[in-house]
């Protein structure tokens, strides 16, 4: 018996919850009938990437280090805040040869909201970098890398020249995963 009162009386619960969320008021019958409705709009926080172009990498001959970068556009509706998250193919950030016989070569990544790269946060592969209070472009970038909305992103890889191994191939590839989380 109390099993069934406790069931009754959460079905009866459930039922006030769905029903009590309705604030909409009939009119009532005469020459004019008046009635309300409440409107709701729920606003999904929204976020998107355009204008990534693939990183060749190119050594500087005073430092030797290997560095390229890649601006792009973070785009979004409704926030002003979000989660990058950067990820090699492999549990770490690693060049590898695509089987040469080579060993791996590490990489760097820092990842920066704005293209100045003055002030970029050097990323631990697949964990979240989170920013506050920015500013993002249009959601969907349109424009992104040309007219219309601008980059407000950038990834920046580097090598050093220490890390490049003595038998190493002749080309090295990773393919690194950007994405961007609305919260």
């Amino acid at each position: 018996m109390k099993k069934f009162a406790l069931r009754s009386l959460v079905a009866a619960a459930a039922l006030a919850a769905s029903t009590s969320v309705s604030a909409a008021n009939d009119g009532s019958n005469g020459l004019t009938s008046q009635g309300d409705l409440l409107i709701t709009l729920e606003i999904d926080q929204l976020i998107s990437i355009g204008g990534l172009d693939d990183i060749v990498l190119a050594q500087d001959p005073t430092t030797l280090q290997y560095t390229g970068v890649s601006d792009f556009c973070v785009g979004g509706l409704a926030t002003t805040n979000y989660d990058v998250t950067l990820a090699g193919s492999g549990s770490t950030f690693e060049l590898t040869d695509g089987g040469s016989g080579g060993d791996p070569v590490p990489y760097s990544v820092s990842y920066d909201h704005d293209n100045d790269a003055s002030d970029g946060t050097v990323a631990t592969h697949n964990d979240p970098i989170s920013y506050t209070s920015v500013t993002l472009n249009d959601l969907g970038c349109t424009g992104a890398g040309g007219t219309g909305n601008t980059n407000n992103a950038q990834i920046l890889i580097s090598v050093a020249p220490s890390d490049i191994p003595n038998n190493a191939a002749a080309d090295y590839t990773d393919t690194l995963t950007v994405t961007v989380a609305a919260k």
